[in-house]
């Protein structure tokens, strides 16, 4: 039977049974449906979850002081950002962090607030949108330029309609507001709402007050990683470059402490693992229940057409071309399930994300997955019921 024979066989037996037809792709599309939405929804969820929890420091090392360590190397530093962006493998960009609180005196009242002095990428762990004005540029960041941003808290607590453009005096020194805050997206960004941000430097210079810290020294340096490279990895390789620069051998205690969310995170991401193995489970289990269902009702069908099978053999009809029949027949059928399903599992999982609000991150090698799931299904059950039909005499097929 040649190629255009075959399938056009094929595709007369499934629109001749229009019923049995749509409850094999329904059976099949039904479970591979329900793998592509968990898999779609999970992986949303589980860049929601690290976005609230989080925020920036989801894909972010921090590097601090270990104060535990009895000789001291000194709290990190701007040549140490220099350094692990020159050398760092998996190294995205960086921020300096210096903090300290700071009287803030506006329309003859004094009120204190903490006071942030950033040089570098800050906006990632601000995570809050600028409601007003504008954000700090490049150059004034990297300079002295006395101009703030002010979190959301401090907005309010100032009760000032408009302050874009007027003076906040830190500490006795004048500071352009440029910004305003919104609410933080992520819990640690609420450290920035009841709080004055402003470029290092500046901070250093005027605004920070009696600081202990010598110029150029930081409390702690935030490094981003690239997508896709291992978090543990990159703080490994960033203590030895650290190591090397202060001379602090490896057989005494790090002169810094990395990741101070490290072991939330990790809580939070085998927690995560743990419901994506729950909702896995369950899917599989439709999976399997619905390939169950794809072969039940496939044998059922041939059961039915035992006589039409017999009648082909009597007119000429080998067992090849029945074999072949049946197997174009439910890879066919198999491949409209799988397609089928993606689609309702990917707009589905589209829907859901919409209506709770989280990322829609569809897997690629999931829906690849349910493709060649559903032609392989089709495949196999095809070639089983294929020799069951090939196996029955036409005498006794004609029978019923």
């Amino acid at each position: 039977m040649r190629a255009a024979d075959l399938a056009h066989a094929a595709v007369w037996s499934l629109r001749s049974r229009p019923v049995r037809t749509a409850a094999l792709v329904t059976a099949l599309a039904a479970g591979i449906a329900a793998t592509v939405f968990v898999a779609t929804v999970v992986a949303g969820f589980g860049r929601e979850i690290d976005r609230l929890a989080f925020g920036a420091y989801a894909r972010a090392t921090t590097v601090g002081e270990n104060v535990m360590v009895l000789d001291r190397h000194g709290p990190p530093n701007l040549g140490d950002r220099a350094r692990l962006a020159a050398e760092l493998e998996g190294y995205d960009e960086s921020a300096a962090w210096k903090s300290g609180r700071a009287a803030v005196f506006r329309d003859s009242r004094q009120l204190e607030f903490a006071v942030y002095g950033v040089l570098g990428a800050y906006h990632h762990e601000l995570d809050s949108p600028i409601v007003a004005g504008r954000d700090l540029t490049p150059a004034e960041v990297e300079g002295y330029a006395r101009v703030c941003l002010l979190g959301a808290d401090v907005a309010a607590d100032l009760k000032t309609a408009a302050p874009i453009g007027q003076t906040l005096r830190i500490g006795g020194v004048g500071c352009e507001i440029v910004g305003v805050l919104g609410e933080p997206q992520s819990r640690p960004a609420a450290r920035y709402a009841d709080a004055v941000i402003a470029p290092l430097r500046a901070a250093e210079r005027y605004f920070l007050g009696e600081d202990t810290r010598r110029p150029g020294e930081v409390d702690h340096l935030t490094v981003f990683i690239r997508p896709g490279e291992d978090l543990t990895d990159v703080e490994m390789d960033a203590d030895l470059l650290l190591r090397k620069l202060r001379g602090a051998p490896l057989s005494q205690p790090s002169p810094f402490v990395y990741g101070e969310n490290g072991a939330s995170i990790e809580e939070v991401v085998e927690q995560r693992r743990m419901l994506g193995r729950l909702l896995s489970t369950l899917a599989g289990l439709s999976l399997i229940a619905s390939m169950i269902s794809f072969a039940a009702i496939g044998a059922a069908t041939l059961v039915a057409r035992r006589r039409e099978i017999a009648l082909r053999m009597a007119v000429g009809a080998t067992v090849r071309d029945i074999v072949l029949q049946v197997v174009a027949e439910k890879v066919l059928t198999g491949t409209i399930g799988g397609v089928i399903g993606l689609g309702a599992g990917v707009l589905l999982a589209w829907s859901a994300s919409k209506a709770w609000q989280w990322p829609f991150a569809p897997d690629l090698l999931v829906a690849a997955w349910a493709l060649v799931l559903g032609t392989g299904v089709g495949l196999l059950v095809g070639v089983g019921l294929a020799r069951q039909a090939a196996s029955v005499p036409p005498s006794l097929a004609a029978k019923g």
